[in-house]
């Protein structure tokens, strides 16, 4: 877990900046284990920091961010869960 300071050197922005993205767009979002102080996560500001380097805006790079964190969370999963049969739920159009 990265301070701000330390979490906006290794995005290369200003606190401020960092600070500003995650009121506008909800990304990277910080823990606030010591006391008020924001804490990021560091494979966060990483995957964040790979995107926005292969020149995305913002907003696109904080979406390529999310989606391969989420796929790095899926991969670490052995086994998913199967859904029988009676638990499937059936719409009907009429």
């Amino acid at each position: 877990m990265l301070r701000l300071g330390e979490a906006a050197a290794l995005l290369g922005v200003s606190p401020h900046v960092l600070t500003a993205w995650e009121q506008q767009f909800g990304y990277p979002k910080p823990a606030r284990l010591d006391g008020d102080r924001p804490l990021y996560s560091h494979k966060e500001l990483i995957a964040l920091r790979d995107a926005l380097d292969t020149s995305l805006s913002l907003p696109s790079a904080i979406r390529t961010a999310q989606d391969a964190l989420g796929a790095e969370d899926r991969s670490q999963t052995t086994e998913r869960p199967q859904r029988s049969a009676s638990t499937e739920v059936r719409c009907r159009v009429r």
